[in-house]
C-alpha cells in the first residue's frame, strides 16, 4: 500500500530518469536480500510468501512500465524491448503458443530487425 503513494510522489517532485533509477536500484537491493535469505537456509515458505521477496518482482514491473511510458511509440527503442516483452511471455508461461501474437506480427511486420 505505500508503494503506488510514494511513486506518485517521487514522480511529482523528480525527474523519470530518477524515478527509474531509483525503482532499479530499490529492485536490485530486495533482489539481493532474497538471495542472502536463499543462502542463510530460510524457509520455503517465508521465501514464497514474504512481501519483501516479492518486492523486486513488482519493482522491475515498475521500471518496464516508466520505460514504456517514457519513450515515443513506434520508435527504434520502444519496438526493441516490446518485441522482447512479446517473445519472453511464452517461456515465462503466459502464452502457450509460442512467440509474438498474430496480430503483433501483422502491424510489425518488416520493422523488426
Amino acid at each position: 500500500m505505500v508503494w503506488p503513494v510514494l511513486l506518485l510522489v517521487m514522480l511529482r517532485f523528480w525527474k523519470l530518469r530518477t524515478v527509474v533509477r531509483l525503482t532499479a536500484v530499490l529492485a536490485a537491493g530486495f533482489l539481493i536480500l532474497r538471495f542472502i535469505l536463499v543462502s542463510v537456509g530460510a524457509p520455503l515458505a517465508r521465501l514464497y510468501n514474504g512481501p519483501d521477496t516479492r518486492a523486486d518482482q513488482l519493482l522491475l514491473g515498475c521500471v518496464m512500465a516508466l520505460l514504456f511510458s517514457s519513450v515515443s511509440h513506434g520508435s527504434r527503442v520502444h519496438t526493441s524491448p516490446q518485441a522482447g516483452a512479446c517473445w519472453a511471455g511464452p517461456i515465462a508461461g503466459d502464452r502457450p503458443g509460442g512467440g509474438p501474437p498474430r496480430a503483433y506480427r501483422a502491424h510489425h511486420a518488416g520493422r523488426l530487425v
